[in-house]
Order: structure tokens, then sequence, then C-alpha cells
């Protein structure tokens, strides 16, 4: 298959959404027409995944202030 345009798609959604949910059905969307996505978190990039002793709010919290 011949490549076609790159499509960069950004989602924000709030904390707590069902935004994998959206996400399947985007990515769904895209296969439809041809297209392999990836997905990237941005909180991946912003810190080292969470501790095991880190309580989810002040992960939340570490992501928050690293986002800012």
């Amino acid at each position: 298959m011949a490549s076609g345009p790159e499509l960069i798609v950004g989602v924000v959604a709030p904390l707590g959404s069902e935004g994998a949910a959206f996400l399947g059905k985007l990515e769904g969307a895209f296969a439809s027409w041809g297209y392999t996505t990836t997905v990237v978190k941005l909180s991946s990039l912003l810190a080292p995944p969470n501790e095991a002793h880190e309580h989810f709010d002040d992960r939340v919290q570490r992501l928050i202030t690293k986002g800012n």
C-alpha cells in the first residue's frame, strides 16, 4: 500500500474520563481508512512511572506540576 499523508491528532480528556474508550473508537476509524496509529501519552514523557508507594493523588499532582 502506498504511503498516504501523515496525520497527527491530539486528544485532551479530563482526569477520570473514559478516554480509552474514545481512543479505541478513533483508532478503529483510522484503521478503516487504512491508517495505523501510535498512541503517545504525554504524561509518560513528563516523569518516570509511578512508584509502588506513591499515592494516586500525589502522582496526579506531580504530573500536573511537571506539565505546567
